[in-house]
C-alpha cells in the first residue's frame, strides 16, 4: 500500500471513528411516576436502589415536602405521609454505601435515609455538614467509582467534590453546544441560563458521555465527554415534554426524567 493510500485510508477513519461518536437519539417516555399529593412545586431528583429494586422521587423546598417510594413499574409503595425530612435538591444511590443519599439547600450538607425492612425511608443520618456545593440550589449526582460528587457551576462546568471529604477537587469545562473545535465558540455568559438547566447535572457512568445537562431551549439531552469537555451523544425530547429550567431534572436506572408540576409527575425516557 503506498504512501498516499495509507493517508487516503486513514483520513477515512478518522471520519468514520468521529461520526460514530457523535450519537443522537429520539427519547420516549418509558414509566411515571406519580408524586403523593401535598406541598412541593419543585421536583429535586429521582433515584433507583438497584439492591432494593425500588425508585426514591424527593421534592426540593421545603424538608416536610413529600417523599415517595415506587417499585420497578411506577406503583406508590411508601405512605402519603412521608416527607424528606430535608430540603433536597440532589438525589443518587450510592453503590459503595448501599444507600440513598441526597445534598440539601445552601449549607444543609449531604445526607443519607436508613431504610426499613420494607425499603422504607425511617430516618436521616448527617454525611457531610456545611456547604459543599456551587451554588445554593445546586442538585448533585454521584461518580461512587471516584468517590466525586459532581454539580453544575453557573459557567457550565462540570465540578467535581470529594466523598465523603467535600473538597473541590475538579474541574472539567465542558463545552456547550460543541462537538469539536471546529464549531466555534461555545455557549458562554448569560446565555447559558437561557438555554440549560444549571441547577442539575447528571453524571451518566457512560464512557465518552459521562455527563448529561438539559438543554430545556432546544428540547435536548447532551451528553459531554469527561476527557475531552465536548458533546458526543444527543437525545431529542418528545414534543410536550415539561420545560425544566430549573432543578427538576434526573437521571437513573439508565431512564432520564423530567417532572411535570402540573401533574406532579416525574416523566422517565429512554
Amino acid at each position: 500500500m503506498t504512501n498516499k493510500i495509507m493517508y487516503l485510508f486513514l483520513l477515512l477513519a478518522m471520519g468514520y471513528f468521529e461520526g460514530q461518536a457523535q450519537k443522537s437519539q429520539n427519547l420516549s417516555l418509558t414509566l411515571s411516576l406519580k408524586m403523593a399529593d401535598g406541598s412541593g412545586n419543585n421536583g429535586a431528583g429521582v433515584a433507583w436502589h438497584s439492591r432494593e429494586k425500588k425508585y426514591y422521587a424527593a421534592f426540593a423546598g421545603n424538608s416536610e415536602f413529600p417523599l415517595c417510594v415506587f417499585n420497578e413499574s411506577g406503583k406508590l409503595l411508601s405512605p402519603d405521609d412521608l416527607t424528606t425530612k430535608v430540603d433536597v435538591r440532589g438525589v443518587w444511590f450510592n453503590s459503595k454505601s448501599g444507600k440513598i443519599e441526597v445534598n440539601g439547600y445552601n449549607d444543609e450538607g449531604w445526607k443519607a435515609y436508613e431504610l426499613n425492612a420494607s425499603g422504607i425511608p425511617v430516618s436521616v443520618v448527617n454525611i457531610l455538614e456545611g456547604m459543599h456545593q456551587p451554588d445554593a440550589q445546586s442538585a448533585g449526582s454521584i461518580d461512587a467509582k471516584k468517590s466525586r460528587v459532581y454539580f453544575m457551576d453557573h459557567d457550565g462546568n462540570a465540578v467535581g467534590w470529594s466523598y465523603p471529604g467535600g473538597i473541590k477537587s475538579e474541574t472539567i469545562t465542558l463545552h456547550l453546544g460543541q462537538t469539536s473545535k471546529k464549531d466555534g465558540g461555545s455557549v458562554a455568559g448569560d446565555a447559558i441560563e437561557e438555554k440549560y438547566n444549571t441547577t442539575s447535572i447528571i453524571y451518566t457512568g457512560s464512557k465518552n458521555a459521562e455527563f448529561a445537562v438539559l438543554n430545556f431551549g432546544e428540547g435536548r439531552i447532551e451528553m459531554y465527554s469527561r476527557k475531552t469537555g465536548y458533546m458526543t451523544r444527543m437525545a431529542a425530547l418528545p414534543a410536550g415534554s415539561p420545560d425544566c429550567e430549573r432543578l427538576n431534572f434526573a437521571y437513573t436506572n439508565g431512564i432520564f426524567f423530567l417532572f411535570d408540576k402540573d401533574t406532579r409527575t416525574w416523566m422517565g425516557y429512554r
